[in-house]
């Protein structure tokens, strides 16, 4: 049987990122506690995901009880600054300039890129640490 590419994989794990952010926003009515769970679960997905994706995988979940549970603690940190960056960026937004939140139009607000961006940061941040193998001890 033929391997899975690379590509299909990461069309697969972005179906189920969408999937997973449907699924947990909706049960919750739109509520602020919906934003926070939906970021939760979706950025969960899009990493383990990507992980999966690209074959890194085995170096987290085969390798023991101790690579996955370093995995795991790691993997809470960063949802954690997602979320706080997220709730950050809801209790700063009346403090803002005009010019940084105000909407012209169907437009995107400067504050929303900034928000998107340093998302994604923390997203290429998480990426880059799984790509360092897990430090072996000298046991």
């Amino acid at each position: 049987m033929r391997p899975t590419s690379r590509r299909f994989k990461r069309e697969i794990v972005a179906l189920a990122v969408v999937l997973g952010a449907v699924s947990t926003y909706l049960p919750f009515g739109g509520s602020q506690l919906a934003l926070y769970a939906t970021v939760c679960v979706a950025y969960t997905i899009l990493v383990v995901g990507m992980a999966w994706a690209d074959g890194k995988w085995q170096l987290y979940f085969r390798g023991g009880s101790q690579d996955t549970s370093r995995f795991l603690r790691i993997h809470f940190g960063f949802v954690l600054a997602a979320v706080l960056l997220l709730w950050l960026a809801i209790w700063l937004s009346p403090f803002m300039p005009e010019w940084l939140v105000s909407r012209g139009g169907d437009k995107w607000t400067w504050y929303q890129v900034l928000v998107i961006v340093l998302m994604v940061g923390i997203f290429m941040l998480e990426q880059w640490w799984i790509e360092k193998r897990p430090r072996r001890d000298a046991n």
